[in-house]
């Protein structure tokens, strides 16, 4: 996501069930209101695709300078909240950014899919291109960050 997006809830998530109860709100609401340039289904896909990368890894790199200061701000994962405006680098786009056309109910699906691999401890045991090595909890804890910085960009209507 830009910077342009508005953040239109304040959530806080515990458990990735948290994260699949709120999902499932906004795929029963009836109409939502977005507050930046994705859909809900490509938000939802987006944090589905961040959270297979955890558990499948990926060959792409950041930036030095990026790792750098990643390696610094390993220690605070999960205890703050993630501010909004990051631009995804371009080398990432292939493989964080989602199709315009998934459909909610296809997301909602591979989100759900995805979590239930997540959950097995040790499951997401990759590197973080941005800040190398994190445990399992570490990175638990950074998805459940991340789900609530995108799914606060979608609201029920």
């Amino acid at each position: 996501m830009t910077s342009k997006a508005n953040k239109l809830r304040q959530l806080h998530f515990e458990t990735f069930d948290d994260i699949l109860a709120d999902v499932q709100t906004l795929q029963d609401a009836s109409d939502i209101k977005l507050g930046g340039q994705w859909t809900a289904a490509q938000n939802i896909d987006h944090i589905r695709r961040f959270m297979t990368m955890s558990r499948e890894g990926t060959t792409v790199k950041a930036p030095l300078w990026l790792r750098i200061l990643g390696r610094l701000l390993r220690g605070g994962i999960g205890k703050r909240d993630i501010p909004s405006g990051f631009k995804i680098p371009p080398a990432f786009e292939a493989q964080f950014v989602p199709p315009a056309d998934i459909s909610m109910e296809q997301a909602v699906a591979n989100l759900r899919s995805e979590i239930e691999l997540a959950k097995v401890p040790g499951a997401m045991n990759q590197a973080s291109p941005l800040f190398g090595k994190l445990s399992y909890e570490k990175w638990y804890a950074l998805h459940l960050r991340h789900a609530e910085l995108h799914l606060g960009h979608v609201a029920p209507a």
